[in-house]
């Protein structure tokens, strides 16, 4: 479990493995705990600090707010370079 943001995030352990070969990728699953709101949490920057353990398509599950009104939010990571993550929140159609 590591800090972050006025919270805590661990990984949950490997996800879906998609690919095959040396192109297979195995994105992980990780829990947030945090008492930042929605907005913190979804500005640039924010997971910058797991931009090595993060990958792109890892899940992000996350319960914010938890010092006011709790909210569960889903996010997932779109892009990730050596020093950056990208995540875009879930949409629900």
């Amino acid at each position: 479990m590591r800090e972050i943001g006025g919270g805590h995030i661990r990984r949950q352990g490997a996800g879906v493995s998609y690919g095959s070969g040396t192109n297979i990728i195995q994105p992980s699953n990780w829990e947030l705990a945090t008492s930042a709101d929605a907005a913190t949490v979804e500005a640039a920057g924010y997971f910058n600090a797991l931009a090595y353990d993060m990958k792109k398509g890892d899940i992000i599950t996350a319960r914010i707010d938890m010092e006011g009104t709790p909210k569960l939010k889903m996010y997932i990571v779109t892009a990730r370079t050596s020093t950056t993550v990208t995540v875009a929140k879930q949409t629900v159609a």
